[in-house]
């Protein structure tokens, strides 16, 4: 073999290799973080990526950040960043936006999210300054796919804006808020005299028969094997929703 052509076949090797060496050297976590719910390691990790590894509370260890939803629905959280990893950083979900009557449950309002997933894109950077631009693509890639989420969630709800469904608890005001639907809190002693939909309360399940006339939809509060990520519960609540109004009044 002459030796230009050998050249030549270096030449080559070394630019199918390395580009690929460098591309497997960022494949290894780079940093990692805490979270403190399957719901919040699933937002950092959208934005965090293959740069990142995710520990859940209690067990978090060694970790250069915690991720989590706010003082009001996680006190032990709190405890933990203020008492036990004093000086630890932290970014929480909630607080950051107005609240619907006060209400905690906002963690599933896409206002609400995009605005941690960019503070959490803010704090990775900080953290890991290599992958700025890694972590900018993700924010940006992620963003959309929410938007596009409830844009479809929209789409699935909207020969229903306007009509009324019934609710035990808080929990999904962002969702009837987002599809243009009336929400009316009701007491389980008013349900008898109620025709519609009504969406049941996660932390006390109804356990006693419903109505003629009253359609019964249990939607997602928490990740789960059938939800495994955000957009998941998501779609699955929309869906839900969408199949109870359609039933509504059969």
């Amino acid at each position: 073999m002459t030796r230009f052509l050998k050249g030549v076949y270096l030449l080559g090797f070394l630019f199918c290799v390395l580009p690929l060496s460098l591309a497997f050297s960022n494949v290894s976590p780079i940093i990692t973080v805490g979270a403190s719910s399957p719901l919040v390691a699933d937002l950092v990790k959208n934005v965090g990526g293959r740069r990142i590894k995710v520990k859940l509370f209690p067990k978090l260890g060694d970790v250069r950040i915690v991720f989590w939803l706010g003082r009001e629905l996680e006190p032990e959280v709190y405890k933990y960043i203020n008492v036990k990893a004093k000086g630890l950083p932290e970014e929480h979900l909630l607080g950051y936006i107005p609240r619907i009557d006060n209400n905690p449950y906002e963690f599933f309002d896409a206002l609400a999210v995009e605005e941690f997933i960019y503070r959490v894109s803010k704090m990775l950077k900080k953290l890991d300054p290599g992958g700025k631009g890694y972590y900018q693509r993700n924010l940006a890639r992620y963003t959309v796919a929410i938007e596009g989420t409830f844009k479809d969630g929209r789409w699935t709800i909207a020969k229903y804006r306007g009509k009324t469904v019934y609710t035990l608890s808080p929990h999904f005001s962002y969702l009837l808020k987002e599809v243009g639907l009336k929400e009316v809190r009701v007491s389980p002693k008013e349900i008898e005299s109620l025709k519609g939909v009504l969406i049941d309360n996660p932390d006390n399940p109804c356990n006693f028969p419903v109505p003629k006339g009253l359609t019964l939809v249990k939607l997602f509060v928490k990740l789960a094997p059938e939800v495994p990520t955000y957009l998941d519960l998501l779609k699955e609540n929309f869906l839900s929703l969408g199949f109870a109004l359609s039933q509504s009044g059969k």
